[in-house]
């Protein structure tokens, strides 16, 4: 089988004085990843604070968005607060599990204060919004949102019997895996989908690279990293042995090429949601029903 580099973001060397490239050296992978993360960060802080120019007009950013795992799940995020919070309350705690330098909270901001998006009508909803995630992120989402009007909270891996992560997930209207997120950093997260499926009566969202099928399967990253991407079927067998609420929805060819080609079928993105009562959003479907697709 031919094999055939999807990208690879560097830089060329040349001899002095020629033009013919000597050398490529690739950017290492945090140069990659904050940089791509930041600019988006910063280009969503310019739309909500209304500093937008014709480099970022609104529609072509949400248009970018709509694609990525983060703009998928910021928007079901919002529709889950806002069918679960009452009128008058004007605060909503939120935890998010692996969340980077915090691009999903960004966007979560600027959905929730854009007029035609707030929960109630001339009404502001403020965040109070945990994290858990790598060490190597905490300072970078310490700097980009510690000032922010929304309070936020950064806590580094640690032990899921802790009272800590007992207090953030127990208290909290939504809770958000985001494990499509982790698989772009260094390092495994060191609290699984189980553990915090246990800890929370809340609604919870999950965002998972999965493979079709019933086992799961190691993948190696455009970055060199070899993962163990999980099998959709088991993550929804999972997840419905404790809720009957939750619904999925699988997307193919996600994030196409940042997994090398293998003779396997490239990982996708499996979205779950469950309200915890009965709810529908458009384009999911209840679990026995996409578990019946998978294994047709």
């Amino acid at each position: 089988m031919t094999r055939r580099l999807f990208w690879c973001a560097g830089r060329f060397t040349y001899p002095r004085g020629s033009n013919a490239p000597l050398h490529f050296l690739p950017f290492k992978e945090y140069d990659l990843d904050d940089g791509v993360e930041f600019a988006r960060i910063f280009a969503i802080r310019a739309l909500r604070k209304g500093q937008e120019d014709s480099a970022f007009p609104n529609s072509m950013h949400e248009d970018a968005m709509e694609g990525s795992s983060d703009g998928l799940v910021a928007r079901m995020a919002v529709d889950i607060l806002r069918s679960q919070t009452k009128q008058g309350v004007n605060s909503v705690a939120v935890t998010e599990f692996y969340s980077g330098a915090g691009l999903l909270f960004e966007y979560l901001k600027y959905l929730l204060e854009s007029p035609q998006n707030t929960l109630h009508e001339a009404q502001s909803i403020m965040l109070r919004y945990h994290v858990w995630g790598h060490e190597s992120f905490a300072l970078k989402f310490q700097v980009l949102h510690e000032w922010d009007s929304h309070e936020s909270y950064y806590m580094s891996d640690g032990d899921p019997h802790s009272g800590r992560f007992q207090e953030s997930v127990t208290e909290s209207n939504l809770v958000i895996y985001n494990h499509a997120e982790s698989i772009h950093h260094r390092q495994d997260p060191s609290i699984d989908l189980v553990s915090v499926l246990k800890a929370t009566s809340a609604p919870i969202i999950i965002s998972m690279r999965a493979v079709h099928g019933d086992l799961e399967q190691q993948h190696t990253t455009v970055k060199g990293r070899t993962v163990v991407v999980p099998c959709s079927e088991q993550i929804i067998e999972l997840c419905r042995s404790g809720d009957p609420f939750w619904s999925f929805k699988y997307v193919e060819e996600y994030d196409t090429g940042f997994f090398l080609p293998q003779g396997d079928a490239e990982p996708g993105l499996l979205l779950g949601y469950t309200a915890r009562r009965p709810y529908d959003v458009p384009g999911f479907e209840p679990a026995a029903s996409l578990l019946d697709h998978i294994l047709a």
